[in-house]
C-alpha cells in the first residue's frame, strides 16, 4: 500500500461492480496463505466490499501489480515432502 493512501467509505468516486471487486479481494485473501507480505494491504481493501469505489479498485489493482512484480516472494512448498511441521510462538 502507498503510505499516503487514504481509503474511506464516503469517497466521492463512482461505484464499481461489487461482484468483480469481491471476487478479486477473495482471491487475494486466498493468496495471503503463502504471501504474508500482502496481508496488511489485502486487509485494508477487504473492508470496502459492500461499498467499493473506483479508488478502492485502483488500490486493489496496485496490490496485484506488486504481486506480479515480486513473483519470487512467498512461501513455497516442495511436493516431495511427506510431512510439514512448523513452530509458532503465540507470545
Amino acid at each position: 500500500m502507498e503510505s499516503n493512501c487514504k481509503l474511506s467509505q464516503e469517497d466521492p468516486s463512482p461505484m464499481v461492480d461489487k461482484s468483480k471487486y469481491r471476487h478479486l479481494v477473495g482471491s487475494l485473501i486466498f493468496l495471503c496463505n503463502t504471501r504474508l507480505d500482502i496481508f496488511f494491504a489485502v486487509g485494508v481493501v477487504s473492508r470496502f466490499s459492500n461499498k467499493s469505489k473506483k479508488t478502492h479498485w485502483k488500490a486493489t489493482l496496485r496490490v496485484l501489480k506488486y504481486i506480479v512484480d515480486n513473483l519470487n516472494y512467498g512461501i513455497f512448498y516442495k511436493s516431495t515432502i511427506d510431512e510439514l511441521s512448523g513452530y509458532c510462538d503465540s507470545d
